[in-house]
Parts: structure tokens; C-alpha cells; sequence
């Protein structure tokens, strides 16, 4: 049985309890937990356990950062950040806007970021199968293993949202008083709630019904299409009920109980006293969803820990090269060399399901945002935005670019950064030729697909003149990639840093350059559609192939690592 080195008696010392004071308060709670059939002395070590691993994880140690207080908790800096959105929120609900699309605003954009937050930063913890093997091999049961992972995730999540919320509240209470205050932080809590156990409700069925390795891949598509859903909603809900969006008149709210995260402004409008029959509804589903979810989760708690074990299970056939890697190598690469390279960075790339959460949601935005705005301009303007749309698509490859600083800031993580330090005992030839290669995988295996259906689209919309212009901006997307890999090279090898949070200066700059590279797009594609000819993508053709040639040399003789540098957090 796991031991506790604590007794009611005797309490732990600091140097013991490594646990949150605020969590403390769960001592008056021993005796319905072990009612419950919780073990609770081994659920307050495994959390005191799970606190200390997070504390000294290499991502966040703060001795690793070189600051003077190694024992600053990294969430505080988090919850400082969340204080600052949490601004926005509050002008936003202190604005003239009327409540019920104030706070459905509100709602929504919160469960987006929670959402993220659950998916990007804390899916490792509720994902961890290793519990089962720590801890359930020492006698713990699946249940308390369970609960205290809810606790830690919970724990994190509650303080990312009451850093959220707090500015939020503090309007709403001058705003409206203190009843809707109280209202809002109801709302807040249980939309907190139902998105952790919603997260957990899709971990359980795809844990259940898939293993080995195909479970990865499919748990890894599941996160990012749920990414891909919560970015789609940001989107698609502005344009439900266009007519109350733009004149603040309440023409169809009924439309909102078709929208899951405005169930959650329904406590905050009912006691405002306003759109009674409407906020009773929301409020109704916003319960009887959470309870549902919570209490199919309660029973299926044990489940969800064995079926955990299924995460370590790896398959027993070596993973094949397809036809598309070995197609795009021959038509990328030149010599042997620089396909050994591409074969290496494409097989490390494959495997890389934190690459994959943070840049694949980012190519279905943009799609989004671009249907989004056609179907606006559509709406509020009376041209023939088809039309518009048979002269554009052939410019559809430029919106990739908005993309492309993020996609080459990661290709310098990886989930085992030790492994490139196989190039401290194998020298490169030619540094720069594995750069070259890399940034030619992130082309093939992202962009590429992407940009042939572009140039399809075009070509049956817009004939010989789209498909050209598909093919001109393709190639001037590539050497746009080109440019950003060399620009953003730097020191360390690809693949050669752990996913963290400690330095997000580059992910900023990544950031900025994309809207950067979105208002130039933008300037070419009005251009082009506005000339409505052969010269434009001509003239963008010409340049592409310019500065792609030239980009390339750049890269593959200018560039040089140090491969010392592999895993060290000071780069």
C-alpha cells in the first residue's frame, strides 16, 4: 500500500507538503470522500505527488530560467496574463451592449480559451497513463487515482478562469449590481466545469474504443478537430443572428440554445430579471448537461484510468514509409544526402503530436476566417461576391503565409529534443542542407496538400488563368517559407528544444509577422482581382521563382548550428 507520511495528528511541514494552501480546505472534506470510496491519505499525497512534478518539470523549473526565486510557481505568471484578458472581458461587459449578447459573448469567448488551455497545456496531466503504473501497482485504487487527477487539473483550470472572470465580475457588479455579479460567477464556474468534464467525456470514448498506435493518432485528430470546433464557433456564432449583432435587437434569442457555451450566460440574465423564458431555458440546459456529463464520468472514473493503459501500448509493426513521402522526397530533393535529411526530418515530424496541436488548427482558422469574410462581404454588399470568388481563389495559397512563422517557430521543439544529439557524435556535412530539407517536409506535408487543392479549385472556377495564378502564389508561398526558416534559423538545430512556455518571445514574433504577412496578402489579392488579368500572377510567378532559387542557396550555405546547444534552455 502507498504510504502517507502524515496522520491526523500529526500534520506535514512545509518541506513535506508540497501542496497548494488553497487546496488545504479538502481536509474538512475526509470523511464524504472516503464515502465515496476515495482512499483520502493517498489522494492528498498523490496531488502533493503531482504538484511537485509540475513544479520541477524542465518547462517550468524557474531555476532553469535562471531567475532568483526557483520556487515561484509558474502559474502565477499565467494567472497574471489571464488578469490581463480578463480586462477585455470586462469592457466588453461593461459596454452599452445589451447583457444577454454581452454575456453570451462572453461565455463563448471563455470557453474557447478554456478549451485551448485544456487542450494545449494541461492534456499531458489528464493523459498521463504512467498514474496507473506509479501508483495503482502500490495498492491505490482507480477511483482515488482518478480524483486526485481531476483535483490537480481542476485545481489549474479554476485559477485560469477566476483570472478570467475576476474583471469580468467587477463590471457586471457596477454595471448591474450584485445579484447578476453572482449570476456571471455561477455561469463562469459551471461553464468551467462542463468544458473539463466535456474534455474528459470525448478522452473516455476514444480511450474506449481504440488501442495501440492507432489510438494516438486518433486521440491526436480528436484534439485537434475539437481546436478546429471552438475556432469555428468563435466564427460562426457573430453570424446566428446577424440582425441582433447589428443593431442590438433581440429578434431570435431562442437561436442561443443552440449554442453550448451561451447556456452558461443563463444564470447571469435570470437574475437580471430580463428575457425570463430565455434565460430559464439556457439555464435548464446548462444543469442538466454538467450533471449529465459529471455523472456519466463518475461511473466510468476507474474506466477511464485502465483504459489510460492502453497510451503505452505500442504496435508491433514498424511504421512504413507511403507513396507521398517517397514522391515529394524525389521531387524536392537533388542529392542523397539532402534525402537522407528529409526522410529523417519527416519520420521526427510524423511523430510530433504537440507540433501537430499547435500548427494544424492554425491552416482550418484561416480557411475559416476566409469563408467567414466572403460571406460577409456577400451580406452587406451588393456585388457578385461569386464572381469576386472565381477571380480570387487563385491567390488562396497566400493565405498559408499567415501560418507559416508559427509552423517554423516550432519546427524547433520536439517531444525528445535528446535525440538530435545524435549530431554531436555524427557531424553534419552541411548544416544549412538539414535546414533546407526541414523546411521542405513542413512544405510537403502541410502546405503543399493545401495548395493543390487551391489550384484545383481555381482551375475549375476560373480555367487556364486560375490555375496559373494557383501555381504562381504557390511558388511564391514556398519561397515566402523559405524566407521565414532562414530568418528565424538561429543557433539550434531543429528538433532540438522541449515544447515549453518559458520563452514565448519567438511564438509573439511568429505571431506578428503572420499579420503582417495577412495584410500584404491581402493588399496582392485586391490587387489581382482588381486587374483581372495575366500580369499580376505572372509578375508574383517570376518573383517567386526568384527568391525561391536565391532562398534556397541562402539556407543551404549560410546556415550553421551548434550542435551543443541541443536541449538547453538558454537558447
Amino acid at each position: 500500500m502507498l504510504k502517507i507520511p502524515w496522520n491526523k495528528r500529526q500534520q506535514p511541514t512545509a518541506a513535506q507538503d508540497t501542496l497548494p494552501k488553497v487546496l488545504r480546505f479538502f481536509d474538512r472534506f475526509e470523511r464524504p470522500l472516503t464515502a465515496h470510496g476515495v482512499n483520502y491519505r493517498q489522494l492528498r499525497l498523490i496531488m502533493a505527488t503531482k504538484f511537485t512534478v509540475t513544479n520541477r518539470d524542465r518547462s517550468t523549473n524557474a531555476a532553469r530560467r535562471g531567475q532568483k526565486n526557483p520556487g515561484q510557481h509558474p502559474l502565477r505568471a499565467a494567472f497574471i496574463i489571464n488578469l490581463i484578458v480578463g480586462l477585455f472581458f470586462a469592457v466588453l461587459l461593461y459596454s452599452p451592449v445589451p447583457m444577454l449578447l454581452s454575456t453570451v459573448a462572453f461565455m463563448t469567448t471563455l470557453f474557447v480559451l478554456i478549451f485551448l488551455m485544456m487542450l494545449t497545456n494541461y492534456s499531458g496531466i489528464m493523459l498521463d497513463p504512467r498514474d496507473r503504473t506509479l501508483f495503482a501497482a502500490r495498492g491505490v485504487d482507480l477511483k482515488t487515482i482518478s480524483v486526485a487527477r481531476i483535483l490537480v487539473v481542476g485545481y489549474y483550470l479554476t485559477m485560469n478562469v477566476v483570472a478570467l472572470g475576476i474583471p469580468a465580475a467587477v463590471a457586471v457588479l457596477i454595471k448591474a449590481g450584485p445579484l447578476v455579479c453572482i449570476g456571471l460567477m455561477v455561469g463562469t464556474v459551471g461553464l468551467g466545469l462542463f468544458a473539463l468534464l466535456l474534455a474528459l467525456f470525448v478522452y473516455l470514448l476514444v480511450l474506449r474504443f481504440f488501442d495501440g498506435e492507432r489510438l494516438k493518432n486518433v486521440l491526436n485528430f480528436v484534439q485537434i478537430a475539437m481546436v478546429i470546433g471552438i475556432y469555428a464557433l468563435g466564427q460562426i456564432v457573430p453570424r446566428l443572428d446577424a440582425t441582433t449583432y447589428a443593431g442590438f435587437a433581440h429578434v431570435n434569442d431562442w437561436v442561443y440554445a443552440l449554442i453550448v457555451p451561451a447556456w452558461f450566460a443563463g444564470p447571469t440574465i435570470l437574475l437580471s430579471g430580463h428575457e425570463l423564458a430565455v434565460a430559464g431555458v439556457l439555464t435548464l440546459l446548462a444543469v442538466v448537461s454538467t450533471s449529465a456529463l459529471f455523472v456519466v464520468y463518475r461511473s466510468k472514473a476507474a474506466d477511464f484510468e485502465r483504459y489510460l493503459a492502453k497510451l503505452e501500448t505500442a504496435s508491433d509493426q514498424p511504421r512504413k514509409d507511403g507513396w507521398y513521402m517517397r514522391l515529394t522526397g524525389s521531387l524536392f530533393t537533388r542529392s542523397r544526402e539532402e534525402r537522407s535529411y528529409f526522410e529523417f526530418s519527416w519520420k521526427v515530424l510524423r511523430d510530433q503530436r504537440d507540433f501537430k496541436l499547435r500548427v494544424y488548427p492554425m491552416f482550418a482558422y484561416m480557411i475559416i476566417i476566409v469563408v467567414a469574410m466572403f460571406m460577409g462581404f456577400g451580406q452587406n454588399h451588393n456585388v457578385d461576391w461569386l464572381s469576386v470568388l472565381r477571380r480570387g481563389v487563385g491567390y488562396g495559397p497566400l493565405v498559408l503565409n499567415v501560418a507559416m512563422g508559427t509552423a517554423v517557430f516550432n519546427l524547433a521543439f520536439s517531444d525528445q529534443p535528446q535525440a538530435m544529439r545524435l549530431f554531436q557524435r555524427v557531424p553534419l556535412r552541411h548544416d544549412g542542407l538539414l535546414l533546407l530539407a526541414t523546411l521542405k517536409v513542413l512544405c510537403a506535408r502541410m502546405f503543399l496538400p493545401f495548395m493543390l487543392l487551391f489550384c484545383v479549385v481555381a482551375a475549375l472556377l476560373g480555367g487556364l488563368l486560375g490555375l496559373v495564378t494557383g501555381v504562381a502564389t504557390s511558388i511564391m508561398s514556398y519561397a515566402i517559407l523559405l524566407v521565414i526558416g532562414r530568418t528565424m534559423s538561429g543557433k539550434v538545430l531543429p528538433f532540438a528544444r522541449e515544447f515549453d512556455a518559458r520563452n514565448q518571445t519567438g511564438g509573439m514574433a511568429a505571431g506578428f509577422l503572420g499579420v503582417g504577412l495577412m495584410i500584404v496578402d491581402a493588399i496582392v489579392v485586391v490587387v489581382g482581382v482588381i486587374l483581372n488579368g495575366w500580369v499580376a500572377p505572372l509578375v508574383v510567378g517570376v518573383l517567386g521563382v526568384i527568391a525561391a532559387v536565391s532562398m534556397a542557396a541562402s539556407v543551404k550555405l549560410g546556415v550553421h548550428f551548434d550542435v551543443r546547444a541541443v536541449d538547453n534552455s538558454d537558447h
